[in-house]
This record gives structure tokens, C-alpha cells and sequence, in this order.
């Protein structure tokens, strides 16, 4: 049996956590009448997930022998952090400006889920540029891998309003 590296042990690692978040998924449709059950088995999947891609991304990062740097060095990475803050800009401050504006006027202007759709978008486009960058294009900029967060809470919250009703 062949001795298990570091890089090797972290890929092992992520691909396990990453075979525990679907498991986990499927699970949770065994679960469907039980809400709390299913919602704590999608919570646990999302967390699985967000530890396989961490993990991922430490072991590729060592893999290359690189350190971590603060700024983005490729275009990729600049386009995550900039669709991060504007998908956050989007889903926090435009409905909060709505809703001064609809108290303001008495009357309904647009629906607060336009903008909380939009910006939603925006966090999981960023989600999609960082793992491009980090992945395939070499990037090693904390804030790139930082930008994730955001992008895996917002397709966590979007599929979690699909999947259970209120």
C-alpha cells in the first residue's frame, strides 16, 4: 500500500467531503416530510461542500508550492472580488432603498425578490470566476478564495427557497 503524501491525503480529503455533501443531499429527500431533519441534512451538505472546496484549494495551493498572496493576480481574480461586491451591494442596500422608498410613497414599487435574484446571481458568477482563477488559471489571492463564502451562501440560500416550502 502506497504512503499517503500531503497532497495526495488533502485531494483524498475534499473528494470525501465532497462524496459526503452528495450523500447528504440524497438524503435529505428521504427526509422530506421531516422538515428540520432535511434542513439540517442541507445545511451539513452545503458545509461539506464548502470544506471540499477549501481543502481543494489548499492542496492545490500546496501542490504548487506557493504562498498565499492578498491581492488577485490574474483578471479572473479581480472580476470575482468585483462581482462579490457588487452581488452583496445588490442583495443588501437595493431592497433596503426599496423599502425606504415604498414606505415613502404608501404604494408597492418593485418586488424586493427582482434585486435579491439579481444579486444572488451575482455572488454564485463570482463563486464560478474564483474556482476558474484558482483552479485553472493559477490564482493564489486570499480574498479570491475568500469571495466563495458569499457565492456558496447565496446557492445555498437560493436552492434552500426552492427545496422547502414555508
Amino acid at each position: 500500500m502506497a504512503v499517503l503524501t500531503r497532497r495526495s491525503g488533502m485531494r483524498l480529503a475534499a473528494a470525501g467531503l465532497g462524496i459526503l455533501a452528495v450523500v447528504l443531499i440524497v438524503a435529505m429527500f428521504f427526509f422530506a416530510s421531516a422538515q428540520l431533519v432535511a434542513g439540517r441534512l442541507y445545511t451539513a451538505a452545503f458545509l461539506a461542500a464548502l470544506a471540499a472546496i477549501v481543502l481543494a484549494a489548499v492542496g492545490r495551493l500546496r501542490e504548487r508550492s506557493e504562498r498565499l498572496t492578498a491581492k488577485p493576480l490574474t483578471r479572473l481574480g479581480w472580476w470575482s472580488l468585483g462581482l462579490t461586491v457588487a452581488g452583496l451591494a445588490v442583495f443588501i442596500f437595493v431592497p433596503v432603498a426599496i423599502g425606504a422608498l415604498r414606505e415613502a410613497a404608501q404604494a408597492p414599487l418593485v418586488s424586493l425578490a427582482i434585486p435579491a435574484g439579481l444579486g444572488i446571481l451575482l455572488m454564485v458568477g463570482a463563486g464560478v470566476a474564483a474556482v476558474v482563477a484558482w483552479f485553472r488559471q493559477a490564482e493564489r489571492s486570499v480574498l479570491v478564495l475568500i469571495t466563495l463564502l458569499p457565492a456558496m451562501f447565496a446557492l445555498y440560500f437560493a436552492t434552500g427557497e426552492l427545496a422547502f416550502t414555508h
